[in-house]
């Protein structure tokens, strides 16, 4: 795939998740700006451990950043409640947290 496609893809996926450059960055263990050029298609230095680690963290099938087709991505709003609920398990501390997000999940992803 073209650098500049890939940039569209990486920059249009993360802004559809809401994810900032920071978070992206610090999962990736980059610095912000360096995402930031791998969006605007001026670095190169995008190697297959990146690619495989923004395709992971922006839930984009390999495939898709690879210039394969094949795959569709998922549904953005289904990445976004995965990653609400990831960021609610991670805030567990106590017995007390962990209720909640059993109401959390009855509630909103049950809707019961």
């Amino acid at each position: 795939m073209e650098l500049p496609k890939i940039s569209a893809e990486i920059r249009n996926r993360r802004v559809e998740l809401g994810l900032s450059l920071e978070y992206v960055a610090k999962k990736l263990g980059v610095n912000r700006s360096t995402v930031l050029r791998w969006e605007q298609g001026k670095i190169n230095g995008l190697n297959r451990s990146h690619i495989y680690l923004l395709s992971k963290i922006l839930y984009i099938p390999i495939e898709v950043l690879f210039g394969l087709e094949g795959k569709e991505m998922e549904n953005s709003e289904i990445v976004k409640a995965r990653l609400d609920l990831i960021e609610q398990t991670n805030k567990i501390d106590n017995l007390e947290d962990l209720k909640k997000l059993e109401r959390y999940i009855k509630f909103v992803v049950l809707g019961k």
